[in-house]
């Protein structure tokens, strides 16, 4: 008998949420025979409470322009009712929101020393929350993000917000008994391109001297085809870091998917893109993450390509590297924000921790959330598929010991019963070409609907009803426009509205550095569906519904 109402109380426990971090965390490290065991506390980790910042800024997007036309973005980024512009920044200067477009605001940009009140855009804030943090450090700031084409880590106002903290941090640290450090690290797909030395100053210019800062910057790349390191597509013989983290003190962190430049995020046709704000152990994995990176900089290093370093120190530039930083506060802090269970997802690419590509387990996290799902899968990203340039091969996403996601997606439709709602980004646009979907949002339909065939035993008719009905596709719009310039580099996953996953992994096939987190809860994931994704579905263009 005890053993009975055991059983019903499990079954009705695992019916209430049949995904939990708890649940993923068990199956990434039995999975297989526990070939993953090895990588807990490496690519992914125990769930832990940590809590969100603020009521509902910790979730970031850029930009916030649901319902609203380009027209108006670009008029509202341009117009000064006082006809006066930052010299720095060239945004509008105002005295009141009167003085500014519809779409922003005047408010102070702690990004700018010029100008304490400029009209600003929702999409800004991220500027002055990176300003904000970078300030307020006591020990250490890291810094991560994926390398222009040009080799450039951070540019425009991106840069300068990362400047003006710096130069807010170095006046603070001229009273402290100790220095801090900064790293600044950009994964390079272009490691003959990168200009460090010039970003380095660009970064330090005009701090204040008697300073206690160690700043260092570097390029990363664990692969490139000189040293291919993967087959089966041209895109694989390039490994880079492709995280975009900023964590101060090993406490307070914000990750996502937004790179770090502004041409693509805070000026015409901005990318879509979602990143978090919170404080807590996640930090300190990111810590712990970005050590190893370094580590691989240091273990390959080249002045002349691939790895290397400058590092500012007592007024002095040098070719070394920083050392690792000491992960040693995960406090959570007394600011107000919601507390929620957390577990980060990390990838390794190839060459850093492993050769053979198993430090990799962030699909296979992906998959396992999808296979269990109850009643809905949301999923927002720049791509599903790939296709390298012209090549006529179709790439369908990494497999793992558990299939691919698509078979996943097939099974959660066909045996679930599960609505399945997909986001990428437009096809063959002209605006930025590393933010296109690759592939047509029918060869996406087509690839499921190949699963529902291949492993489900269905005619095509009856499987063609089921994606029918419980399929939907759509490409990024913000109001509906059918505008082939939108983009998306979103990386969402949403499970049964209550747990989420916001970090830098694509689900189309690569093999790069990557952090995210999975967070399990129906209040914070309420807040991100009426902010983002209920909105974001709204004002796409819609493939089929």
């Amino acid at each position: 008998m005890k053993s009975f109402l055991l059983s019903i109380f499990i079954l009705i426990s695992t019916y209430i949420n049949a995904v939990t971090l708890d649940s993923i965390y068990q199956f990434l490290k039995t999975t297989d025979n526990g070939a993953y065991a090895k990588y807990d506390n490496i690519t992914y980790q125990v769930p832990s409470l940590n809590q969100l910042s603020g009521e509902s800024s910790w979730l970031i997007q850029t930009p916030e322009l649901w319902g609203h036309s380009i027209a108006e973005y670009n008029y509202s980024l341009t117009h000064s009712g006082i006809n006066q512009f930052d010299p720095q920044t060239n945004l509008p200067m105002c005295n009141s929101d009167a003085d500014c477009g519809s779409l922003s605001h005047c408010q102070s940009a702690y990004f700018t020393t010029n100008s304490s009140h400029l009209c600003l855009l929702p999409e800004h804030q991220i500027l002055n929350q990176i300003v904000a943090n970078i300030s307020n450090a006591n020990y250490s700031v890291d810094i991560t993000t994926l390398s222009n084409s040009k080799g450039i880590i951070t540019t425009g106002l991106f840069t300068m917000a990362i400047n003006q903290g710096l130069k807010n941090l170095a006046q603070r640290t001229i009273n402290f008994n100790h220095s801090v450090t900064v790293r600044v690290l950009g994964g390079s797909g272009n490691p003959v391109f990168t200009s460090l030395l010039t970003y380095l100053h660009s970064l330090i210019q005009g701090i204040p001297s008697n300073n206690k800062l160690v700043v260092s910057v570097a390029s990363m790349t664990s692969c490139f085809f000189s040293k291919p390191c993967a087959n089966g597509s041209p895109k694989l013989d390039v490994s880079a870091n492709h995280s975009k983290i900023v964590d101060v003190d090993s406490n307070q962190l914000i990750e996502g998917g937004e790179n770090m430049w502004s041409n693509d995020y805070l000026e015409s046709y901005p990318a879509n893109d979602v990143s978090i704000s919170l404080t807590g152990p996640v930090a300190t994995t990111a810590t712990i993450f970005v050590n190893n990176l370094w580590n691989n900089v240091r273990n390959n290093y080249s002045i002349l390509g691939y790895n290397h370093c400058y590092t500012y120190s007592n007024g002095n530039i040098s070719t070394t590297c920083a050392g690792d930083i000491n992960p040693n506060n995960n406090s959570i802090s007394n600011e107000s924000g919601m507390m929620v269970q957390v577990m980060p997802l990390m990838n390794y690419g190839i060459g850093v921790i492993s050769k053979d590509n198993n430090a990799n387990q962030s699909m296979l996290a992906f998959v396992d959330a999808i296979y269990n799902a109850e009643s809905s899968i949301k999923i927002s990203q720049q791509a599903i598929l790939y296709k390298f340039l012209m090549f006529p091969t179709v790439f369908y996403p990494l497999d793992t010991t558990d299939g691919n996601i698509l078979q996943a997606l097939a099974y959660a439709i066909h045996v679930n019963n599960v609505d399945v709602s997909i986001i990428t980004s437009q096809l063959k646009s002209d605006n930025v070409i590393a933010y296109n979907s690759f592939s047509s949002l029918q060869n996406v339909h087509d690839a499921i609907l190949d699963q529902l065939l291949l492993y489900h035993n269905e005619t095509y008719f009856s499987a063609q009803q089921e994606l029918t009905q419980k399929l939907h596709l759509a490409s990024i719009d913000f109001n509906n426009s059918n505008d082939s310039k939108m983009n998306s580099h979103n990386k969402l996953l949403i499970v049964d509205n209550h747990l989420f996953y916001i970090g830098s992994y694509n689900i189309y096939l690569t093999y790069l550095q990557e952090f995210g987190v999975l967070v399990d809860s129906e209040e914070a994931t309420t807040i991100l569906n009426d902010n983002l994704w209920n909105p974001m579905w709204n004002n796409a263009d819609k493939f089929s519904e």
